[in-house]
């Protein structure tokens, strides 16, 4: 499902220095990698297998945007594969994480778009998804050039579990993958480089919608 604000950007999302809040509902961001910001992670790492886009890359040095994001998902996500267009004059890279379950989802961002926010929940549980999987995943989108604000997702779907909120530009995922049988996305955290609205402590938004219209609000407001 996709849902589109048309906006007029009256400021420019920029990378902040300031000390990083807590919110209700969203979990500490963690200082590193040259002024980007690993948030916590969520779900369950026991009995998984880790990964870490960024490592995989290079480094934060060599990360331009994301140009692509593909979700399998069903009751939860099963795998997220994603491109990285790199800087320096390197070539694109393409990691996939996950099983091969569920339903492809294919989010194609253009040159001047990035995720903002993203939203879901992980759901600790034991048997066939046990020790945890990710559920009900939201990208919030912003084009730069245009203003215009989209929602891709939910992916997966769910009602209850626990729920996360992340504000901040997305640069590369990491998380951890179930070793169980079949294999799914356990646990994700993010890396991000934190904008206007991840430094605000009041965006207590409870969907990936209306995060939207908060940051639409925000961007429409007088600096």
């Amino acid at each position: 499902m996709h849902h589109t604000l048309h906006l007029v950007l009256t400021w420019q999302w920029c990378i902040s220095s300031k000390g990083i809040r807590r919110y209700a509902g969203v979990w500490a961001y963690k200082k590193g990698y040259s002024g980007r910001f690993k948030t916590s992670t969520f779900g369950v790492t026991t009995g998984g297998t880790a990964f870490n886009d960024l490592n995989v890359i290079g480094g934060v040095q060599n990360v331009n945007r994301i140009s692509r994001i593909v979700i399998r998902h069903g009751e939860i996500v099963d795998a997220i594969t994603t491109t990285y267009q790199r800087s320096r004059g390197l070539a694109s890279i393409t990691r996939s994480n996950g099983g091969t379950g569920g339903n492809l989802a294919t989010v194609d961002l253009s040159a001047t778009e990035s995720v903002i926010t993203i939203t879901g929940t992980f759901r600790s549980v034991s048997g066939q998804y046990g020790p945890s999987s990710i559920q009900d995943l939201n990208f919030v989108i912003l084009n730069s050039s245009t203003g215009v604000v989209r929602v891709a997702g939910p992916f997966a779907p769910a009602s209850g579990g626990t729920p996360f909120r992340v504000y901040g530009t997305l640069v590369a995922f990491a998380g951890t993958i179930s070793t169980r049988g079949t294999r799914f996305i356990q646990a994700l955290s993010f890396f991000i480089i934190p904008t206007r609205a991840a430094v605000r402590s009041d965006i207590v938004a409870a969907t990936a919608d209306d995060i939207a219209d908060d940051i639409a609000d925000d961007i429409t407001a007088p600096a």
